[in-house]
């Protein structure tokens, strides 16, 4: 069992951007300009299977106010909405601190510099496979698919698999240390009592 994987074990929340995560990180206008933006079919599947096989929750923090991205949230029943975000890493605690979670049990996936403030502080970090250079080499799961093309949904099935099949050998010869809260967010550790297994 890798130390990524058990990391994915732990997570409550997936939070994503959405603009080269969620889509190419293209903007179409028609001629009377109107946005638009192309979305995964696949990407959507991935939210409904976090909800039903992982009781894992989505949500939305992007910088831009964006009508189609608003439609796309509603259509898959993601509350977690944080348009024009411009400053992800305040957005992100409170959330934290809304939800009573530790950051520990939140996962981001973004693929640009305003990412990445948020990409190291949560428990798990992932990025498309077209994401600036920066920001994979800080993630923790760089996908092999690109944004708008199935990146969160890799992503989300990688989340899928750790919190079903490996989830409970974690939570079973694991304990957890709380440390004293920072920014208003508790800290959690993970302490992991071996049985000479060996990592998968």
């Amino acid at each position: 069992m890798t130390n990524i994987e058990k990391k994915a074990a732990q997570i409550k929340l997936l939070l994503t951007d959405c603009d080269g995560v969620l889509t190419d990180a293209g903007v179409y206008y028609t001629a009377h300009g109107e946005e638009m933006k192309r979305f995964s079919m696949r990407d959507g599947m991935g939210v409904e299977r976090l909800r039903k096989l992982a009781k894992v929750e989505v949500g939305i923090v992007t910088g831009e106010n964006s009508l189609p991205v608003a439609r796309r949230a509603t259509k898959l029943n993601i509350t977690e909405l944080h348009l024009g975000c411009k400053d992800k890493v305040r957005t992100l605690l409170s959330i934290a601190e809304k939800n009573r979670l530790f950051l520990e049990e939140i996962a981001f996936i973004g693929d640009d510099m305003n990412d990445e403030a948020v990409l190291k502080m949560v428990g798990l970090s992932a990025c498309p496979a077209d994401a600036m250079q920066e920001i994979k080499d800080i993630a923790d799961y760089r996908c092999r698919n690109y944004g708008g093309h199935g990146a969160f949904r890799e992503f989300a099935e990688f989340i899928i698999k750790a919190k079903t099949v490996i989830g409970g050998a974690v939570n079973s010869h694991s304990s957890l240390v709380i440390e004293a809260p920072q920014n208003g967010v508790h800290k959690m550790t993970m302490t992991t009592m071996t049985n000479d297994h060996n990592d998968h």
